[in-house]
């Protein structure tokens, strides 16, 4: 994914008394919005205390909002609305973890920009989302369209130490991170450029004349 140069704003103010979860994207329905509030509203009946923020938005907003009041959520569920970059920022950088709920997904950009506010994720095990969750333990990866599973990675989320999230997200981020890439690309092949001059400086190549007169006295002598 391309990252974005978030505005370096204050992070939200958000009650700390609970964990605040946030998913930021489109409410699709590959997008997974459905499994997560039937994740999140299981989370809330075993009396952990916890919040729910919805950025987006899309054509099954008025379902989600009417599956949420069904499932008692009124109050630990905020419907965001479409967010600008400023405020994205400010919650990104707020809330304890960012939910990727995805059925199927590349790699949202949302990974890592989550990563860039030093935000832990929760992620399904989609694309290349699972692989590179693992690789850089900045996540929790969960079987997709598994509520019970789901509902689980949240709890493991609100119990876990961030800290230990966040030790490699600058790795994952330099994986990302294009102009770096360019500059090592280039360095590479400038490296490569100078050892193949000092290759050729070793070995020079004899002058054409010389190798117009070994030529004509091999001939003569093999008539």
């Amino acid at each position: 994914p391309t990252m974005r140069a978030l505005p370096d704003v204050p992070a939200m103010e958000l009650p700390q008394d609970r964990v605040n979860f946030l998913y930021a994207g489109r409410l699709e329905r590959v997008k997974g919005v459905d499994l997560l509030l039937h994740a999140f509203a299981q989370l809330r009946s075993r009396n952990i205390s916890a919040h729910l923020y919805l950025a987006g938005n899309g054509s099954l907003e008025n379902e989600l909002r009417a599956q949420a009041h069904s499932l008692g959520l009124d109050n630990d569920v905020t419907f965001l609305g479409f967010l600008s970059d400023a405020p994205l920022a400010a919650y990104l950088r707020a809330v304890d973890a960012i939910v990727i709920p995805s059925r199927a997904e590349a790699l949202p950009v949302i990974f890592t920009e989550a990563a860039r506010c030093g935000t832990p994720t929760v992620v399904t095990n989609v694309g290349d989302l699972g692989t590179l969750a693992r690789e850089f333990h900045t996540s929790i990866v969960v079987t997709p369209e598994n509520v019970e599973a789901l509902c689980r990675g949240l709890i493991d989320m609100a119990r876990a130490d961030h800290s230990e999230f966040r030790k490699r997200m600058p790795e994952l981020l330099e994986k990302f991170d294009y102009g770096r890439a360019a500059e090592k690309l280039l360095m590479d092949l400038e490296t490569t450029c100078v050892r193949g001059s000092v290759q050729i400086a070793r070995e020079p190549l004899s002058p054409p004349s010389l190798l117009r007169g070994e030529s004509e006295g091999a001939a003569e002598s093999h008539p």
